[in-house]
């Protein structure tokens, strides 16, 4: 066979409809291309994977929050009344914390005050702390 009718043959081929070139089992389990849906199908199918549950977590937690601080029922009555402590109530409870907060610190201080025998021994563990 020569090489002008090889190529009419393959010519010849060519123009024939798929199906008769190729016969390929196509089963109904097999995807189609994408060229075979149409528009509408398209996109009900992305509607359909938009819509699958996997939404934007955020979103979601942002709406709930709302959702619950609008549940919350404020008493306004309550607040004003706290709001408008007596100021020597307020003076004396700062008081009570800082006198706290300095009495750990006193109470941390003098926890090694009682670690030494003498004047020369307290010099010496002091140095010792000061190498640590």
């Amino acid at each position: 066979m020569s090489r002008l009718e090889k190529l009419k043959e393959k010519r010849r081929e060519g123009q024939k409809p798929q199906q008769e070139r190729k016969s390929v089992k196509t089963t109904p389990s097999e995807p189609r291309s994408h060229m075979d849906y149409t528009i509408e199908e398209t996109e009900n199918w992305h509607k359909k994977q938009r819509v699958d549950g996997s939404e934007n977590v955020d979103k979601l937690a942002e709406s709930t929050y709302y959702k619950d601080i609008s549940a919350i029922k404020v008493d306004l009555q309550a607040y004003k009344e706290g709001k408008a402590a007596d100021p020597t109530e307020l003076s004396t409870i700062l008081a009570a914390n800082t006198e706290r907060k300095t009495k750990r610190k006193r109470h941390a201080k003098d926890a090694d005050a009682d670690s030494y025998i003498n004047e020369k021994n307290k010099q010496f563990n002091m140095k010792l702390n000061r190498q640590k």
